[in-house]
């Protein structure tokens, strides 16, 4: 059966914008998963034990890079962020650090780069069961009562460490945390009370 010629303008009308459509449903999920922002970090973390006190430290396992760095100690990143949530700290006891009291509890840690002065370390007091860790360090602050800050410094080492890295020392009294990023040291003492 052959249809009028009306009817056939109609369909090659109809048939192109009707094939672009299903091209381009076919082609969406492809595109969405292209602008996907890449799998978080891979977290790490990191236990120190002495008697009844007790840190543990989860943290986003960032891979260094000397642009990331300089992003993050001078503030500087094109997504708008200026604070940079890297992990969660539990303690079990109370404990200073730099004359920062700390009672037992939750604590997310944000590096605040030194845009006026030098660069601090936050502590963020939160009641959060979980945490999620950001991806790339340019997640979300979790809500929470910022307990204080503490000034940090960076020192320059010979070796490269890939991905950040944190490790504990110490004993019943103290315990030092040590900070390794790239080619960047940072060393505090937390100490127990």
């Amino acid at each position: 059966m052959k249809l009028p010629v009306e009817s056939q303008s109609t369909m090659k009308r109809l048939s192109i914008p009707i094939l672009f459509g299903f091209a381009l449903g076919l082609l969406t999920p492809w595109a969405m998963a292209q602008q996907r922002q890449q799998p978080p970090s891979p977290t790490q973390t990191v236990e120190f034990k002495a008697g009844s006190k007790s840190i543990e430290l989860t943290y986003a396992a960032v891979a260094w890079g000397p642009r990331t760095w300089d992003s993050i100690l001078k503030g500087v990143d094109v997504s708008g962020t200026r604070r940079w949530f890297f992990g969660v700290m539990k303690l079990h006891g109370k404990a200073q650090v730099d004359g920062l009291r700390l009672k037992s509890g939750r604590y997310a840690l944000v590096l605040n780069p030194n845009r006026d002065g030098p660069a601090t370390l936050s502590f963020i007091s939160t009641r959060l069961k979980t945490v999620e860790l950001p991806r790339n360090l340019r997640g979300s602050i979790p809500r929470g009562a910022e307990v204080g800050h503490v000034p940090v410094s960076f020192a320059v080492e010979e070796n490269i460490v890939d991905p950040l890295l944190i490790k504990f020392q110490g004993d019943a009294s103290a315990v030092q945390m040590i900070f390794l990023y790239g080619n960047q040291r940072l060393e505090k003492t937390l100490q127990f009370r």
